[in-house]
């Protein structure tokens, strides 16, 4: 007789149990698909995603409609994962005040920024899935000067840029243009 063994798959109260634990402080964990994955940046992706939180902060300042979150900003979406975007936005209509707990939908503007561990091919999945989660817009940029941006139809192709690329804000962030040059050092 042959037995299966079953895998137990993870819920979102065993993922926050494990990030609580003392040895994971200063870690940032995301909870995918019933698995608990490490997010790893690095110098460089974190001054670029440093950059885009400075160019949001300026342009929320002129137009208070909502909040920047950063790399330990942590999203619960619909589908039961929790993703943490190396930049958020929400806006305030969805969600006037933040606490210290998990923001309990997803982000209206995630942006990921590719580490040296991070395949483009993960980066996409992942934007799929803010998408498919209702996120309105996705930017993720790459270490080798490019960027794409994923809106709320994924029956249109991401739209890509070269380092003479300018990301707007759409919809979500009206009025926002930020160009590549901006974000990458020369």
């Amino acid at each position: 007789m042959l037995t299966q063994t079953e895998t137990k798959r993870l819920t979102r109260a065993d993922y926050r149990a494990f990030v609580e634990q003392p040895e994971h402080v200063g870690r940032v964990f995301e909870f995918i698909d019933g698995e608990i994955i490490e997010k790893v940046s690095g110098g460089n992706p974190s001054n670029l995603a440093a950059t885009f939180i400075g160019l949001l902060f300026i342009y929320l300042r002129d137009h208070p409609i909502g909040h920047i979150t950063s790399s330990d900003g942590e999203y619960d979406l619909p589908d039961g994962d929790t993703l943490i975007p190396d930049v958020g936005y929400i806006s305030t209509a969805r969600m006037a005040v933040l606490n210290d707990d998990a923001i309990p939908m997803q982000p209206d503007l995630a942006i990921e920024v590719q580490s040296k561990t991070d395949r483009k091919r993960a980066m996409r999945k992942k934007a799929e899935q803010y998408i498919e989660n209702g996120t309105q817009m996705v930017w993720l940029v790459f270490l080798d000067k490019t960027a794409e941006v994923y809106t709320n139809n994924l029956d249109i192709e991401p739209l890509v840029f070269g380092l003479d690329g300018v990301l707007s804000g759409g919809e979500v962030l009206p009025g926002l243009s930020i160009a590549l040059t901006d974000i990458f050092p020369a």
